[in-house]
């Protein structure tokens, strides 16, 4: 069973939905209402909304809750942007490390005012630089300030990747959060009975 965690969640919300199984991949599907592929996209968008919610409401504290989704990663600085690393979701923190300068978040509500100067309370400069995120890039601020040889350090929550049953890949989320992620597949599955039976 390459995803334990991920089919416990299968067994128990089939158990609630009382639909009960034994086996959670598509080969227990026979006699059964709800398919391994329909529980399997349950759990996933049920991750995706708690993850989501939670980072609504936590923000950038989003990894003191998921310390499991959260990655460091050296990234070169080839001028004061970059690509974002293709499993970013959320920049929290970044440092340079060959001065030793932590790189301050500005806020997306407070880019154009930092940028234009137009925020007293905000000056970045070479010892007190910024960092915000635009596109599929990460901007540093001010620009002159970053030699080219510099590298940074990321801090960041990954994006969640859909987790395929009986796959290599088995849900990171802690175990405390498996009731949540059961309840909310079961709430899925009932919403969408309603809109059969509507």
């Amino acid at each position: 069973m390459p995803t334990p965690n991920f089919d416990q969640n299968i067994l128990a919300a089939s158990r609630r939905l009382q639909d009960l199984r034994t086996d959670p991949s598509p080969a227990g599907d026979p006699g059964h209402r709800y398919t391994s592929a329909l529980l399997t996209y349950y759990q996933n968008a049920a991750v995706r909304d708690l993850l989501t919610e939670t980072l609504k409401a936590k923000g950038d504290d989003i990894g003191s809750i998921f310390p499991e989704y959260m990655k460091s990663a050296l990234q070169a600085l080839t001028s004061n942007s970059f690509a974002t690393p293709t499993d970013l979701w959320l920049l929290t923190q970044m440092t340079i490390p060959a001065t030793g300068v932590n790189v301050y978040p500005i806020k997306q509500d407070e880019v154009l005012f930092v940028t234009q100067g137009l925020n007293p309370l905000i000056q970045l400069t070479a010892n007190n630089p910024g960092f915000y995120q635009e596109g599929q890039s990460v901007i540093l601020y001010p620009a002159a300030t970053y030699p080219q040889t510099n590298s940074v350090q990321l801090r960041y929550f990954i994006n969640y990747v859909d987790i395929v049953q009986g796959s290599d890949a088995d849900l990171a989320i802690n175990r405390v959060w498996w009731t949540e992620v059961v309840n909310r597949m079961v709430k899925l599955a009932v919403a969408d009975a309603k809109l059969v039976v509507a």
